[in-house]
């Protein structure tokens, strides 16, 4: 999945992405919407997961207020909607079924990686994602 995908899908979902100039953060969301300030980014992989991460608040709800962050009581919230987001992330960007082809195809660590242009940590999250959950 590249970047292009991850606009067909938010499209799909009529979740409307902005590009949007921001100084010191890259890219948010808000309950409809995504901003990201795609002149900052440096790589397409770097689109593709800040897109993706934002999608996975948006589409599985893992929302909170900014507020939250600096609340130590509320810490636990944060922690569990930025969880929630990343592993819809990884369901978006790497896919099980093709995260099974390029294992089973691949060399090494980052022959898989680069098959599924993701960096090598991306590929060990979604590795132990899909090993938690019990399909790998």
């Amino acid at each position: 999945m590249n970047t292009f995908g991850l606009l067909r899908i938010a499209d799909r979902n009529a979740i409307p992405v902005y590009d949007f100039k921001m100084i010191g953060k890259k890219a948010f969301c808000t309950e409809h919407a995504i901003a990201i300030d795609f002149q900052s980014i440096d790589s397409e992989r770097e689109s593709k997961r800040l897109l993706a991460e934002e999608l996975g608040h948006v589409m599985s709800k893992a929302l909170y207020p900014l507020s939250y962050c600096c609340d130590s009581l509320r810490c636990g919230n944060v922690k569990k909607m930025e969880r929630k987001a990343k592993n819809c992330a990884i369901r978006l960007t790497v896919p099980l079924g093709e995260l099974k082809t390029a294992i089973a195809d691949g060399i090494d660590d980052n022959d898989i990686a680069d098959r599924l242009d993701i960096e090598l940590w991306e590929l060990s999250e979604a590795i132990e994602f899909y090993k938690t959950k019990g399909l790998l």
